[in-house]
């Protein structure tokens, strides 16, 4: 806990108390139907088209049960699509590392958690994902949840702060606006800047890299039709070694150990089958590759959390530098932060706004504030063995 780091996480939340106010702003235009904004000119053809295409009238609004059933129906008809997308990859284009469906579980997972913009993951996107389900179905999902999210948030605030709270709001008209004129132009922005940083965006296959220094694994060994070649082998237990009258071996006041055959009720040893593993000398490394900006840029100012590399943004092509970084933390809390905003101009009193914005920042100050005192203390373990702790 030095003088740096007390900087950076003073600079942090001033930049956070900065952009609070013009964000809000922006999104008290953005979640009015009839609110405009600097992208009116080309985005205003769009969304009418858009109603148009959806069969939704723009001006009108729904009551709290109208507007959870046409969320909770969009959220499972993007769900159904996610899921077929991650369950059909293999037979769909954009795959150039030819990666197999996933399983029906972990597809199910993968598209709930996407859809209700849950921070979890449990794949590696560089091993498991097509770049066409990385773009279509994540990186589509990242949008839709997270508009989803800040439309709820707006029909809270409508609800809350209106004399009469018959109707919330329009959800089409909320998730059409939030993605077209907030969720968009940011991240159209973010992505080319993430760019100028080093991430990359394209769509090579993933890049092989000679080592500096070899190393050999032991892989399972296969036949003819790529399956696990198996043996029989006893299965071993372990039982106190005796000495020549019967009595167990104590060294250090510990019995001594030794591996012997299981044997069953006849008195022969327990088989199992196990596979046959064989060395395999590494000297290459596969360097991942693909739409990795576009995606990054979604998944923190929308803060899905699902990542394109299994490393999120630990992974170097996601986090290239000390700035993208700084931003990408800035980005987790723009829209929250501006929500705050939204509320006290929608209550018609700031103070409710910058109350809630207080109180985040208080909850936040003290997770940092915890988690960075132990970080700085560090691992008592690596301190025994003489390993430096920073």
């Amino acid at each position: 806990m030095n003088t740096n780091g007390w900087l950076q996480l003073a600079l942090y939340v001033a930049a956070l108390a900065v952009i609070t106010k013009p964000i809000g702003l922006y999104l008290m235009q953005v979640l009015d139907a009839n609110g405009r904004t600097w992208f009116d000119p080309v985005l205003r053809p769009l969304e009418r088209f858009t109603y148009r295409l959806m069969g939704v009238r723009a001006d009108k609004e729904q009551d709290w049960k109208q507007y959870t059933l046409a969320m909770l129906l969009f959220g499972l008809v993007s769900c159904l699509f996610t899921y077929a997308i991650l369950r059909l990859q293999h037979l769909l284009p954009l795959n150039p590392q030819g990666l197999g469906p996933l399983s029906p579980d972990l597809a199910f997972d993968t598209a709930v958690s996407f859809t209700t913009n849950t921070n979890w993951q449990s794949y590696g996107g560089e091993s498991t994902m097509s770049y066409l389900a990385q773009m279509v179905a994540l990186t589509i999902h990242n949008f839709a949840s997270a508009a989803v999210g800040i439309a709820l948030a707006a029909a809270l605030v409508r609800g809350i702060t209106r004399h009469s709270a018959r109707t919330l709001g329009n959800f089409w008209v909320d998730l059409v606006r939030v993605t077209y004129y907030l969720l968009l132009p940011i991240c159209l922005v973010f992505a080319v800047f993430l760019v100028s940083q080093g991430m990359i965006q394209n769509f090579k296959p993933y890049t092989k890299a000679k080592l500096v220094e070899s190393f050999t694994i032991q892989v399972p060994k296969v036949d003819d039709k790529s399956q696990p070649v198996t043996t029989n082998v006893a299965v071993m237990v372990q039982e106190p070694k005796l000495d020549e009258k019967g009595q167990p071996v104590v060294v250090n006041g510990a019995a001594v150990m030794m591996d012997v055959p299981q044997l069953d009720a006849k008195g022969q040893p327990v088989m199992t089958n196990v596979a046959v593993t064989v060395d395999q000398k590494v000297d290459e490394q596969l360097i991942v590759q693909g739409p990795m900006a576009s995606q990054v840029a979604i998944k923190m100012l929308g803060t899905n959390g699902g990542g394109y590399a299994n490393a999120n943004a630990a992974h170097p092509f996601e986090n290239p530098t000390p700035l993208s970084n700084f931003l990408q933390m800035l980005s987790i809390f723009s829209i929250g932060s501006g929500l705050t905003y939204f509320l006290g101009r929608m209550a018609k009193n700031q103070a409710h706004g910058w109350a809630v914005w207080s109180a985040m920042m208080v909850l936040f100050l003290a997770g940092v504030l915890l988690c960075w005192w132990a970080e700085a203390k560090g691992n008592p373990i690596h301190q025994q063995l003489g390993v430096a702790v920073a």
